[in-house]
């Protein structure tokens, strides 16, 4: 397993860099990503090995299988370009990548765990502080009133220390109705929690003891309690009156952290409900700017390594079509994107949605829980050379799997959504971005250009092979926050509190031509907007910014942050040469793409093949 990251994280300015330089012949395809023993002494290939097995046996690594080698036979040609991300993992403990939890020692004995000065104690230290009639009811150590963010009318400074405060194994935890938490795409902060073979969440770090509230059983006495808008969104829990009410804290120092991956714009409208956010402490989401801790979509070490064989398909086992696969439609512009592009290239579409190719039998279901589910998805998908990366909604800090799994297996991500993901990209031209491309017509000839030349494939996507110390910082940054465990990640926020971590907030964003804001109950809308985490634009305030009209007011689009405008504002933002709510108007025919075999001619039978395919010119 990956050990403690030593390099710190670079400038949220950073942009990404070039890692493309110095890789040998550009021609080279990557074959089967197995260490070069040409490159090491016999008995340093042979402690490597030792490395790998030790991680297979794991879980970090996952074996090849006949079954995989008898259906994808270009995994058994010889040996090609080495992982050296997973070198760096096995060798040096990940050391490429920062450490994104400060504070919170991965070593039991670290002395750093009896250090004072927690913002937060767990409820025997608080038991024993109130009998002493010492603190009241605790509140985490801050400096100013802005940065309360609990209940409590007591206040420290942060001049006190918790006496016997936090550290190793001393806080309790509780993960609220965790049988209704969506765990597809959770990247690695519940990894343990899917390898445990009870399926449970097990302790760690300062977490003494992990209670999961499965069918309303309740939290009980514990410290701090993570609730998932899953539960809410698609379960109604909690609902009451047409409004989420949580369950009462039992102690006013306990701890409410709410995790969510729905966008504001989109699905997650509670994210823009005051009611709902004044409710708790601390804030994850995808957006990292409005939120304490940031819930990306990106891959994860572990991921990223198992994708590797996916990514090793040479680029004449790819089909040089725009694959994709939807569940639902829905009514956003994606999908008149998509049909655009197909009236002159190639679109497999291989799920419910606009379906004109059967399924792969071993492709999964939605279910993407375990490693080998996730396997077999990017192994079959990674036959298409570029994959539609379309998100339902334009929203700052929203890029899901989408891109991030294609961009991993090789695939080149035709992407539609937040502009903010190229600060977080390992590369500069490796994501064809519809926002980038004047018209269809343009990016169509991006996409022949790539599609006729294994030169330009292996150069757009050389990022993969090169040593992940040059990868730009934002990227590793990124996936060392997908990597991390929930209870460090917990942890973490439990040491700092608001001294590092922003408190919950309403999520400002731009819907229509306004922006909603929707007042907590009382709210006579008087004109403040509350501390809105404006997307795009994290712990900035609302005060003063929003108009009263009604309950809560509505934001007026043109006094709010530019960045924070997304497509579904009036921003004049285009794509491919139109503005977005064109794509939701384009007739009759806007969920028909046109059929494939439109664009191209066969030469051959097998239609994995590149050879086999002869794209016809565009008129």
């Amino acid at each position: 397993q990956p050990g403690d990251p030593i390099e710190q994280p670079g400038g949220p300015n950073e942009q990404p860099g070039d890692p493309i330089e110095n890789l040998g012949d550009p021609n080279e395809q990557p074959g089967d990503p197995k260490v070069n023993s040409d490159e090491d002494s016999s008995e340093d290939t042979r402690a490597y090995r030792a490395l790998e097995a030790s991680a297979t046996k794991s879980g970090f690594l996952l074996p090849l299988s006949a079954a995989m080698l008898e259906k994808y036979p270009w995994l058994s040609r010889a040996p090609g370009a080495p992982d050296l991300f997973l070198r760096n993992v096995l060798r040096n403990a990940a050391d490429c990548l920062p450490d994104v939890a400060p504070g919170v020692p991965f070593a039991a004995d670290d002395p750093e765990y009896d250090a004072a000065g927690w913002a937060y104690a767990p409820l025997q230290t608080r038991v024993s502080l109130d009998r002493n009639n010492q603190l009241g009811a605790l509140k985490p150590i801050i400096g100013d009133n802005d940065g309360l963010s609990l209940a409590s009318e007591i206040q420290l400074s942060s001049s006190q220390p918790i006496s016997g405060g936090g550290g190793r194994n001393k806080f309790k935890l509780c993960i609220d109705h965790a049988d209704q938490w969506d765990l597809a795409f959770p990247e690695g902060w519940f990894q343990a929690k899917v390898d445990s073979a009870e399926g449970r969440l097990p302790p760690g770090f300062c977490v003494s003891e992990v209670v999961e509230d499965i069918g309303g059983s309740g939290c009980g006495d514990a410290d701090v309690v993570l609730f998932s808008e899953s539960a809410s969104l698609w379960h109604g829990t909690y609902m009451s009156g047409g409004k989420v009410v949580l369950p009462p804290r039992h102690h006013p120092g306990v701890v409410y952290i709410y995790f969510a991956h729905e966008a504001p714009t989109g699905f997650g409208s509670d994210l823009l409900d005051r009611r709902m956010m004044d409710q708790f402490d601390y804030l994850a989401s995808s957006n990292g700017e409005g939120s304490a801790l940031w819930w990306n979509f990106m891959p994860s070490a572990r991921h990223l390594v198992q994708d590797y064989l996916a990514f090793a398909r040479p680029f004449a086992d790819r089909q040089p079509v725009l694959g994709w696969l939807a569940i639902d439609c829905g009514s956003t512009a994606r999908v008149g994107i998509l049909a655009t592009i197909s009236r002159q290239f190639p679109v497999w579409s291989v799920g419910p949605c606009l379906n004109n190719r059967p399924a792969d039998e071993d492709l999964p279901g939605r279910n993407m829980e375990d490693d080998d589910s996730r396997r077999r998805m990017q192994m079959v998908l990674s036959r298409y050379l570029f994959y539609f990366s379309g998100e339902n909604s334009d929203s700052p800090g929203y890029t899901t799997e989408k891109l991030w799994m294609a961009l991993s297996r090789g695939s080149i991500p035709v992407y539609f959504g937040d502009d903010d993901v190229h600060r977080h990209l390992p590369c500069r031209e490796c994501v064809l971005d519809v926002k980038n491309f004047a018209s269809v017509e343009a990016l169509v000839a991006r996409m022949h250009e790539i599609a006729s030349s294994a030169t330009e494939y292996s150069r757009i996507t050389a990022w993969r092979l090169a040593d992940p110390n040059t990868w730009p910082m934002a990227f590793r940054r990124g996936i060392a926050i997908a990597s991390a465990d929930i209870n460090r990640l917990t942890c973490s926020v439990l040491k700092h509190g608001t001294l590092r971590y922003k408190k919950a907030a309403v999520q400002v964003s731009t819907v229509g031509e306004y922006t909603a804001v929707h007042g907590s109950d009382g709210d006579d809308g008087s004109g403040e907007g509350g501390d809105g985490a404006t997307l795009g634009l994290g712990g900035s305030k609302g005060k003063g910014e929003a108009e009263g009209e009604g309950e809560g007011g509505l934001v007026d689009v043109d006094r709010a942050p530019p960045h924070s405008q997304s497509t579904h504002s009036r921003d004049g933002t285009r794509i491919l040469g139109k503005l977005p709510h064109e794509y939701l108007d384009l007739g009759p025919d806007l969920g028909a793409l046109t059929p494939p075999e439109e664009h191209f001619d066969t030469t051959c039978d097998n239609e994995q093949k590149m050879a086999c395919y002869r794209l016809k010119q565009q008129p």
